[in-house]
């Protein structure tokens, strides 16, 4: 939407557990303190979609027994719901999934420091825009964490720089995280979201990046395996057309990455 008096585009985000009502909400707060005070020892985080799933299945069990404490019914259903959402913010990535399911979005960005500033994303229609999402101190911590568990690698004041991957329901995504020293305010993120349908010539000339004729002429010099540079800002495409170029080799052919 655009705000008046406002240069960018807000993208205002309502999930799900924004409709809840309070008795869900406690429910949930309760189970997520119980799990925050004792995590199974036998959860794998180096691997996301099994650690995923020993959550979702440890969450559902503990909604119900704190449910039946409580003499709520919960049908089959909301249950899964409440199991779902639950699991987003102890074995997820909280709001970092509902942002990257949107496939038109192509960048997320948090700043330092966290927690006064808002998620800002880089849109496909409305370029970059500022969201109602404002994570916590705790939430980065969280990510930066997990980060470290899924990657291997360090993240710290000697190591103030980690690149790694995220896999998550609905997209994946390239991050990279940096903390102090590099940060003076602490940790920040940039997460480019990684496209699931792959860019081609036709689709590059449906969108307007570039004319017919620029696309012949790119067919004609790929066709005579000559020799080309690809270089450009941040978020100008360099990635985007390269694939697009691969597309366009012909399969006899052998492709050696050196």
């Amino acid at each position: 939407m655009k705000i008046p008096g406002r240069i960018r585009y807000f993208y205002h985000l309502t999930p799900k557990e924004f409709f809840l009502t309070e008795n869900e909400i406690t429910l949930i707060e309760a189970a997520k303190e119980r799990l925050g005070a004792e995590i199974p020892r036998e959860i794998d985080f180096s691997d996301p979609e099994k650690a995923r799933e020993m959550f979702l299945n440890l969450n559902k069990n503990l909604l119900r027994e704190i449910a039946l404490s409580k003499g709520l019914n919960l049908n089959y259903k909301k249950l899964e719901e409440l199991a779902q959402i639950l699991t987003r913010y102890t074995g997820g990535f909280g709001v970092l999934e509902l942002l990257l399911a949107d496939s038109k979005i192509q960048d997320v960005y948090i700043n330092s420091p966290i927690g006064s500033t808002p998620i800002f994303v880089y849109h496909q229609d409305f370029e970059e825009c500022e969201t109602n999402m404002i994570p916590t101190q705790a939430d980065a911590e969280a990510w930066a964490t997990r980060f470290r568990l899924y990657s291997g690698r360090p993240l710290d004041e000697a190591n103030p720089v980690l690149d790694t991957e995220l896999f998550i329901p609905g997209g994946r995504a390239r991050v990279a995280a940096i903390t102090r020293t590099l940060s003076p305010e602490g940790l920040a993120f940039a997460l480019r979201r990684h496209r699931e349908r792959p860019w081609t010539f036709p689709l590059f000339i449906k969108v307007k990046m570039f004319n017919p004729l620029y696309a012949g002429v790119m067919s004609f010099i790929i066709d005579g395996g000559r020799s080309m540079l690809i270089a450009g800002g941040r978020s100008s495409g360099k990635t985007s057309l390269l694939s697009s170029i691969i597309l366009e080799i012909m399969r006899r052919f052998r492709i050696i990455v050196q």
